[in-house]
């Protein structure tokens, strides 16, 4: 009998017959020295469906708020589903982009949304509003939190924190990385990491006022778009 040949990556090919098999709902690992085989495929948990929208289609991004419940904009809707996936229409947040979106380490958590329009508070149980604090200059790119701060990116270079576990705003707590179009601040790790069109810069918190990061190092790379970054978001980072 031939024996059924599985592929060892899921390298689908930009052709049918180009094709080194793929792998769904499993990986690949290599055995030890006298194993039967040289590899052993392992199952992992596939996807289920456990929640559904009939009345918009455009997911732009999900925030957990740490509570019962995560926020979920779609399209021009801020959603929330808690654990048995029950969704409740907050109100409206209007765009169509991607966002970004963040929430610090308060008691109490405040949380925040970038889009394409500028920044907003977001609450769990009423719509979106505007930005409250006027000391943040208009249209950012991006957010994130970093050890209870947020931070904010901007297209001129400056890169703003908020107070700590606050969504005060000082209106010197910013650094400018010149001559840098900063598309996206990412908290990886103890760091903080600014990147630009050009290059990425690196922060560490040093506890400064009013702006509380130092930065520490250049990586000569920069990227394309806000968006385009992965990898951040793996469990084990501090922020």
């Amino acid at each position: 009998m031939v024996d059924i040949v599985f592929p060892t990556t899921s390298a689908p090919g930009t052709r049918p017959q180009e094709s080194a098999g793929r792998l769904i709902n499993a990986f690949v690992e290599k055995t030890l020295l006298g194993a039967p085989s040289q590899v052993i495929i392992r199952r992992v948990p596939g996807l289920q469906q456990v929640a559904n929208n009939t009345d918009h289609i455009h997911t732009r991004g999900f925030l957990d708020t740490g509570g019962s419940s995560v926020f979920w904009i779609l399209d021009d809707r801020t959603l929330s589903f808690d654990s048995s996936f029950t969704v409740t229409d907050l109100g409206a947040l209007v765009g169509v982009d991607p966002i970004t979106l963040a929430k610090n380490n308060a008691a109490v958590p405040n949380f925040v949304a970038v889009t394409a329009l500028g920044c907003f508070n977001l609450f769990t149980a009423s719509a979106p509003t505007n930005f409250a604090d006027a000391d943040l200059p208009a249209s950012p790119t991006s957010v994130c939190s970093f050890h209870g701060y947020f931070v904010w990116s901007f297209g001129d270079g400056r890169i703003f924190a908020s107070d700590l576990n606050s969504v005060s705003v000082d209106a010197l707590s910013f650094t400018t990385e010149q001559g840098l179009f900063v598309r996206r601040v990412v908290p990886y790790g103890d760091r903080v990491y600014a990147f630009g069109d050009k290059w990425i810069g690196v922060y560490r918190d040093a506890g400064t006022i009013p702006f509380p990061f130092a930065r520490e190092v250049t990586i000569p790379r920069g990227i394309v778009g806000t968006h385009a970054v992965a990898g951040w978001g793996r469990a084990g980072r501090r922020h």
